[in-house]
């Protein structure tokens, strides 16, 4: 008991390593409030009249002389215990940055990592990027995003659609695997995997449905949408799939996902077929390196950024 109060006075003043921080996780205590945090507990409805039995039963306890000081201490190790939970949450689940209002939880992800929403959807967030979604989420599945991340999302009943606000705008999603790219006032981009999405716009009420491999890109300025066709690419448990891809598809579908232009010479790859993976993590140097580790290629950066495979 001594070792958790220890750690938790470590975590709430920003001294806490990354041994505390595995260490406190692991105690049966954290253990039951990040369970609490991200199980669904709306099926209750509150109760008015056993919330104020609840507080008068407080109140006569925290009033007797003799029980005060333990009832006061018990109270602040229970509040310590759940703010250091909604902190390990965030660090177990992806070395985020986690601020808790009244109303919206929001998480910045310090690097690549992959968050479990409370209905078991799952989120990778690119580094930098910020997700935030409502307390009561169980009940409205909505959050916000900023910056880039693939969400797969899980099927409920049909009047408990899944929405990604953008800004103004705003993805309708039943249960399926997407990514979403809002780094740019100008512009956005969304890739479909998996499903059906719905994507709205704000602006105007204009409402774009989408089908697996498409990919949208959407400017405001003028509300041009452009939809079109992308290369087969499957999403399975935080990696980029291609089965049977020929070599200039599959630059392409790279070339997606980084969003960094790569040119063949000298017909690398030509007539070949590719089957892989690339994780949602990986840099675009170490999927080059396993690419042309298959092909038998090298590749080197140009001046002007993009990447040559040659042999």
């Amino acid at each position: 008991m001594d070792r958790q109060r220890e750690l938790i006075r470590k975590i709430l003043a920003g001294k806490a390593s990354k041994e505390d921080m595995e260490e406190m996780a692991d105690f049966p205590l954290m253990m039951r409030c990040m369970k609490k945090q991200w199980n669904a507990g709306s099926s209750v409805s509150p109760d008015a009249e056993m919330e104020e039995r609840i507080w008068k039963k407080i109140e006569t306890e925290c009033l007797c002389g003799r029980n005060r000081h333990r009832v006061l201490r018990w109270n602040w190790w229970v509040a310590a215990a759940c703010i250091v939970a909604m902190v390990a949450v965030g660090w177990w689940y992806g070395n985020s940055h986690w601020e808790i209002s009244s109303q919206r939880i929001e998480s910045v992800a310090v690097s690549d990592r992959m968050l479990v929403l409370p209905d078991s959807s799952e989120v990778w967030l690119k580094a930098g990027s910020r997700l935030s979604y409502n307390e009561d989420f169980s009940d409205d599945r909505c959050v916000w995003l900023e910056g880039e991340a693939v969400f797969d999302v899980r099927k409920q009943e049909e009047n408990n659609t899944f929405k990604v606000f953008l800004g103004n705008d705003l993805i309708e999603v039943k249960g399926t695997a997407f990514r979403v790219v809002n780094l740019e006032r100008s512009h956005l981009e969304i890739d479909l995997f998996h499903g059906k999405i719905d994507f709205n716009i704000g602006a105007s009420g204009r409402k774009v449905p989408m089908k697996p491999y498409q990919s949208l890109c959407y400017m405001p300025d003028g509300e041009n949408v452009i939809l079109a066709e992308m290369e087969p690419i499957d999403w399975v448990d935080g990696h980029f799939c291609f089965k049977n891809m020929k070599t200039d598809v599959l630059l392409r579908a790279v070339e997606r996902i980084y969003r960094q232009r790569i040119v063949l010479r000298d017909a690398v790859g030509e007539g070949e077929y590719f089957n892989g993976r690339i994780r949602i993590d990986e840099t675009l140097s170490e999927a080059l390196d396993k690419i042309c580790f298959s092909l038998g290629a090298h590749y080197r950066r140009m001046d002007d950024g993009s990447y040559l495979l040659y042999r």
